[in-house]
């Protein structure tokens, strides 16, 4: 089974980096335009089986797209929205983080905990750990329940690093490190063995990872 992931293409409020989360969703910038022509025509190359997507706008527009030419339905899923921040949503980061310091996922270390990110609980909004928990459903059932063969998952930048941190058994290292270079597509290679998976991605586990493969299990 492969998995095609990817994150949507910037947009206004990414570039003038205010928070959009899940109550908001500005048009795509020039560069982000072409990023998601981009991802468009590899996803499509990929012909997948099925193509999962964030019920978001900035989302379905990428997915439905992709599914134009290979008649392929698109299935939106709320359990890969973008991360609720409640009452932060709509505002400028940098407020953000100096205000409520464990917000900032990608903090140096030394700064705020993993664990103080991780139960941070925005008014109205929703924890890493609550996130991660719907994410993990979500990747169990198209790995274990369905029987695909090549899936794309369309998502966010947070969701994009949760389901990366989840497939590749960090426990929450990636979330919450430092990625400007992230890229907006990756591709998972898995062996599914009964209640086992072994999960593959060269390009990311050899950028970023203590290790070249993870045993995802669906009983965990």
């Amino acid at each position: 089974m492969e998995i095609v992931l990817l994150r949507h293409g910037e947009t206004e409020m990414n570039k003038k980096y205010i928070l959009q989360g899940q109550s908001f969703d500005s048009v795509f910038t020039k560069e982000g335009a072409e990023t998601v022509k981009q991802l468009i025509k590899i996803s499509q190359s990929k012909h997948p089986e099925a193509i999962f997507s964030s019920p978001l706008d900035r989302c379905t527009k990428i997915a439905e797209e992709i599914s134009k030419s290979i008649n392929v339905p698109v299935i939106k899923d709320d359990r890969i929205k973008q991360k609720s921040w409640g009452k932060l949503e709509g505002m400028f980061k940098l407020t953000i983080n100096q205000t409520y310091p464990p917000s900032n996922y990608e903090a140096p270390e030394n700064k705020v905990t993993h664990e103080e990110k991780k139960m941070f609980l925005p008014e109205q909004g929703e924890s890493w750990l609550s996130t991660e928990q719907r994410v993990r459903t979500f990747l169990k059932e198209i790995m274990f329940d369905k029987q695909y063969s090549s899936v794309v998952i369309v998502t966010h930048r947070a969701i994009f690093k949760v389901i990366i941190d989840i497939l590749s058994g960090w426990k929450e290292n990636f979330i919450f490190r430092a990625t400007p270079h992230l890229p907006n597509i990756t591709f998972f290679q898995i062996i599914k063995k009964k209640d086992e998976a072994i999960v593959f991605n060269l390009p990311i586990l050899l950028r970023y990872g203590p290790k070249l493969w993870n045993k995802f299990s669906h009983l965990e």
